[in-house]
C-alpha cells in the first residue's frame, strides 16, 4: 500500500520484571513522530478512533495524520490512511498495526518481558492483556478501493487508583512490566515508527510474512 501525503507518495522505509514505584502522571512527554506523519494531540479522555473516522470521512484528515491522546491511565493513538489497494488487501493494516504496537513494546521493555498478539487484536506482555489494536473503513466491496481508512492502538498505561497489580491476572499495564518510566509520547512515536517498518514488510514480502511474524512472541 502507498500512503498519498499531500500528493505525493510516501517513500518506502525502511520473565516479570521489577516494577518501578508508581509516579504522578507527568504528562504526554514530547513526541517525536517520524516523517511522513503529522501528529495533533487531543485532550485526555478523548475518543481519538471515533474522531479520526468522521475526521476522515469529512475529508478533514488525511493520510498520514494522525489524531492522540494519554492520560494516567491509557494511551490511544489513530491513524488515517488513504489505501489505494482493493479492501480485500487494505484490511492487512490491522496485521501492519498488531506488528507495529508488538514491537514498539518489545523495544522499549525489558528484554525479558513476553510480547504476544491474539486473535481479537489484543497486545500481551507476560500474559496479561496490555492493549489492543482496531480498525475501521466505510462499507465498500472487496475490489472497491476505500477512500479512507483508520487503524488505532490502545495500551493500559497504568492501574487505575485503588487497583493493585495483580488483582486481574489477564490484565497488565506498562508500568508494571518495567515501562513506568517511559513518556506515553515515546510509546506513540515508537507505535509510529514500527508502523512504517512493517508497512515496508507488507509491502514487499507480503501478508504471509506478516502472520508469520504474528505467529511469533517475541
Amino acid at each position: 500500500m502507498t500512503e498519498r501525503i499531500r500528493g505525493k507518495d510516501c517513500e518506502d522505509t525502511g520473565c516479570c520484571a521489577t516494577p518501578l514505584a508508581p509516579q504522578p502522571f507527568a504528562g504526554p512527554g514530547e513526541a517525536d513522530f517520524p516523517p511522513p506523519f503529522a501528529a495533533r494531540f487531543s485532550p485526555p479522555g478523548a475518543d481519538v478512533f471515533e474522531m479520526a473516522a468522521r475526521a476522515a470521512q469529512a475529508g478533514e484528515l488525511g493520510a498520514a495524520d494522525i489524531l492522540w491522546s494519554a492520560d494516567d491511565l491509557d494511551l490511544c493513538l489513530a491513524l488515517v490512511l488513504e489505501p489505494d489497494v482493493a479492501a480485500a488487501a487494505a484490511r492487512a493494516m490491522r496485521e501492519v498495526m498488531l506488528v507495529a504496537v508488538r514491537d514498539a513494546l518489545s523495544s522499549l521493555l525489558p528484554p525479558q518481558v513476553g510480547i504476544g498478539v491474539l486473535r481479537d487484536g489484543s497486545i500481551t506482555v507476560n500474559d496479561g492483556r496490555m492493549g489492543t489494536v482496531r480498525m475501521d473503513m466505510p462499507p465498500c466491496a472487496d475490489e472497491a478501493c476505500p477512500p479512507w481508512m483508520v487503524v488505532g492502538a490502545h495500551i493500559r498505561l497504568r492501574h487505575a487508583q485503588g487497583v493493585e497489580g495483580g488483582q486481574d491476572t489477564q490484565v497488565t499495564v506498562l508500568a508494571e512490566e518495567g515501562g513506568a518510566h517511559i513518556p506515553p509520547a515515546a510509546v506513540a512515536s515508537e507505535i509510529a515508527r514500527h508502523f512504517l517498518t512493517a508497512l515496508d514488510i507488507w509491502r514487499h514480502e507480503g501478508e504471509d510474512s506478516l502472520r508469520q511474524s504474528l505467529a511469533s512472541r517475541v
